[in-house]
């Protein structure tokens, strides 16, 4: 269903996102890495985080679930983005950091954890997972799109209890985009 959306919606979404200014989020991700780290964006959408992390001298590998929006990020960002899903993704390489930036949102709350799990997988040992998804504990469809959003308890009792992984820091933020209110949480993992 939400794939669909951005297959019919992709020109559109990326005119809205492409610009949003990260930066304060970035740096609480990329302080978290080595300096030549290997970053994995997951869920990459428009490929405005690709660029960013490229012209920050990282080396960036890419996905989106969504053909057109691979192709539009592949043609903004100068890299080759991959068509796939959080589950049929593989690579031989790991990566020291994987940047999942509103891209969970749109994955069933009985799966997030399976998911976090495979994204981790990609992971050097040490290695840091960033994810953001809208504040609130509601399952809903809005938009021809499913949203599964979060609260303190999902962090508290699914995150916390992992064995794959550290909760390093959560924090709130309000959403950049214009006309927009949503209040989202970001979460920065470490791989055990």
């Amino acid at each position: 269903m939400s794939i669909e959306f951005y297959e019919k919606n992709a020109q559109s979404y990326f005119d809205s996102t492409v610009d949003a200014d990260l930066r304060k989020i970035y740096s609480r991700f990329t302080n978290l890495l080595p300096a030549d780290a290997r970053i994995l964006d997951a869920g990459c959408g428009s490929g405005r985080d690709i660029k960013y992390f490229l012209s920050k001298g990282y080396q960036v590998d890419a996905f989106d679930a969504s053909k057109k929006m691979a192709q539009l990020a592949t043609e903004y960002s100068g890299i080759k983005v991959i068509n796939s899903t959080f589950d049929s993704f593989t690579s031989r390489e790991k990566y020291n950091g994987i940047w999942a930036c509103a891209s969970l949102v749109h994955i069933p709350r009985k799966e997030i954890d399976r998911t976090l799990s495979t994204l981790c997988s990609h992971l050097d040992e040490d290695g840091v997972l960033y994810f953001s998804m809208k504040y609130r504990n509601e399952d809903k469809e809005e938009d021809e799109r499913r949203f599964t959003e979060i609260d303190n308890d999902f962090l508290k009792y699914e995150i916390k209890s992992s064995k794959e992984f550290e909760l390093v820091d959560s924090f709130l933020t309000t959403d950049i985009r214009i006309h927009k209110s949503n209040i989202w949480v970001n979460v920065l993992l470490r791989k055990y």
